[in-house]
């Protein structure tokens, strides 16, 4: 019982040490969604990369006003749910850059057509939209990256 203890405390730790080093570095987080913004506007899957350009430039529009606003961290506790939900958003940011890069990166090397895999699974489309609207963290944002690229592949490699 003590070893289930320690191990999620442990899983606690490191998950709140991941969160709080993106909260500690919003401008880092936003310099790398600008520089996914600016790789995926050269992206030829349109729809997908409207989905990923939409989502990532509303948090960048959030992320600008925290950036702008200057609030430090204060102890009330409104102040903490604040700050929780600027690590959330943070943490989205982050999960949605890297799936983007993934995406750019697999797309290319191997010649995938998401648009198309979207158009022929439909139902896999509604799914990845409606997630895409949901807030990512990294193990759901790398979930769904091995999900499109399943049906991509699929997609490309199926004898229809």
């Amino acid at each position: 019982m003590r070893r289930i203890a320690h191990s999620i405390l442990l899983s606690l730790l490191l998950a709140l040490s991941v969160v709080s080093y993106a909260a500690d570095n919003p401008l880092k987080v936003s310099h790398q969604a600008q520089a996914t913004l600016h790789n995926l506007n050269q992206w030829e899957n349109r729809l997908l990369r409207t989905y990923l350009q939409h989502r990532i430039s509303e948090n960048q529009h959030l992320i600008g006003f925290i950036n702008e606003s200057r609030v430090e961290a204060v102890k009330t506790e409104h102040d903490a749910s604040y700050n929780q939900y600027v690590a959330s958003l943070l943490n989205d940011q982050q999960s949605l850059a890297r799936l983007s890069k993934a995406l750019l990166a697999h797309g290319r090397a191997e010649n995938l057509d998401f648009d198309s895999m979207l158009g022929n699974w439909p139902v896999f489309h509604h799914h990845l939209k409606h997630n895409l609207n949901k807030t990512l963290t990294a193990e759901q944002g790398d979930r769904l990256l091995k999900r499109v690229l399943y049906f991509s592949l699929q997609d490309k490699y199926a004898q229809r």
